[in-house]
């Protein structure tokens, strides 16, 4: 269902006929120009430019596109939207399939952390945005977590045909729960904003926990550790990285490992009732590690319910540190609409490399940063989500009322090119 919350009229006249065009138009196209001139990628090319074929890639899900093969379609029978790619002649799917293939992961790692560097200017990570996610919370002390930023780190398996990607190397899928072949994308992302920090993707079989420094330090870049709540689960547990996250100034909420307090010194502890739940509040200091923690039980019997919660938040009621450590959902559910709507869960992918598919899930997340961003700035009342599906239902609309000789006449006027932020 189209969210009654909509797009203002002058943004939808310009996103239903250009989608991700216009977008980029308006972050800016140096995001793109920059890094492509530095990796020199459009050396050697006559026809296609780089911006335009990541433009193209960059826009499929707004162009209701199930596969590269429909987006050149769409292209090559719209002459005046081939034109706003700026293409000078029809698109072949297997030059551009070529190219992609051979695109530098580089630079589209500098890409999205052009585009985090863009938000981060326009402050798209300020305040707590979505209240929701500490809902039901009325009476207690909400000071301390209002002026921070929840991000979650966590990591999505794409499986991947043995056949084509004879490469691919085997690793554990927790969605099937068992060894498949496919690569993992590694993300930092910003529950608060809605927003990626940070991508890493690499082969299947590498485990969740060496990837922890480097999204950190994508998380470093975009947002000061004072500011910082992270939340992660028990792939990336580590006590010596629990007492550098301590020194380092970030708070974290991560949950507590069965048999962890069977070594650890319990300094004290406090047990009371909160709500419908029987809270046992502990200060420890684990095994081998250095700075005393807060291992938090909350318990209701009459619903079978238990949690059992490890952080260095000490201002925070209990019941908040629950939903804090909840609030890591949205990144599951930031992993279900890229895979559903960005093409990631087709069978049919743009490259036929691992290069290529490791390209896909990059494009897919700078996508996903470049909706968060435009969102924020024009239409922040919407989720990103409720801003695809509008987008996709109005380009749905569009194509089916005009043929597509009529559907971007009007596009191509003067004031798209005034629409740019800077």
């Amino acid at each position: 269902m189209i969210s009654t919350r909509c797009l203002p009229k002058n943004e939808a006249f310009f996103v239903k006929r250009f989608s991700g065009v216009h977008i980029f138009r308006k972050l800016g196209f140096p995001l793109l120009d920059q890094p492509i001139e530095e990796f020199q990628a459009d050396k050697y090319k006559k026809h296609y430019k780089t911006r335009s074929e990541l433009l193209t890639i960059l826009s499929m899900p707004l162009e209701n596109a199930e596969s590269l093969r429909d987006m050149i379609a769409g292209l090559n029978d719209d002459p005046h939207l081939r034109k706003a790619f700026e293409y000078v002649k029809p698109i072949q799917q297997s030059q551009l399939s070529r190219d992609l293939n051979q695109w530098d992961l580089g630079m589209l790692q500098q890409i999205l952390q052009g585009l985090v560097a863009k938000a981060k200017t326009h402050q798209v990570f300020k305040g707590l945005k979505h209240l929701d996610l500490i809902r039901d919370l009325a009476g207690q002390d909400l000071s301390f977590v209002l002026d921070k930023q929840v991000v979650a780190f966590d990591s999505t398996f794409k499986i991947l045909n043995p056949d084509t990607y004879p490469q691919a190397k085997y690793g554990y899928c927790t969605l099937t729960e068992q060894v498949e072949p496919g690569v993992k994308a590694h993300l930092a992302h910003n529950v608060t904003a809605d927003a990626p920090l940070g991508l890493e993707v690499t082969p299947g079989n590498v485990h969740d926990s060496t990837q922890f420094d480097q999204l950190l330090s994508w998380t470093t870049r975009a947002l000061h550790p004072q500011e910082v709540i992270l939340t992660y689960d028990k792939g990336y547990y580590k006590i010596d990285r629990f007492d550098e996250q301590c020194e380092a100034g970030y708070g974290f909420v991560t949950p507590l490992k069965k048999n962890s307090l069977n070594r650890a010194e319990i300094l004290g502890f406090e047990e009371y009732t909160q709500g419908r739940w029987d809270v046992r509040d502990m200060v420890v200091r684990l095994h081998t590690g250095t700075h005393k923690l807060r291992a938090v039980q909350l318990k209701d019997e009459a619903r079978g319910e238990e949690f059992r919660l490890l952080t260095n938040l000490w201002e925070v009621e209990a019941e908040t540190l629950k939903r804090l450590y909840a609030a890591r959902w949205q990144i599951e559910i930031l992993f279900r609409v890229v895979k559903q709507e960005f093409g990631l869960k087709t069978k049919r992918p743009i490259g036929r490399s691992l290069n290529g598919v490791m390209v896909q899930i990059y494009c897919a997340i700078i996508a996903y940063l470049a909706l968060s961003i435009y969102r924020s700035l024009v239409c922040g009342w919407l989720t990103v989500f409720e801003l695809l599906r509008q987008i996709k239902y109005a380009r749905k609309q569009l194509s089916e009322a005009c043929p597509p000789l009529e559907r971007t006449q009007l596009c191509l006027t003067p004031a798209l090119a005034s629409l740019e932020v800077n």
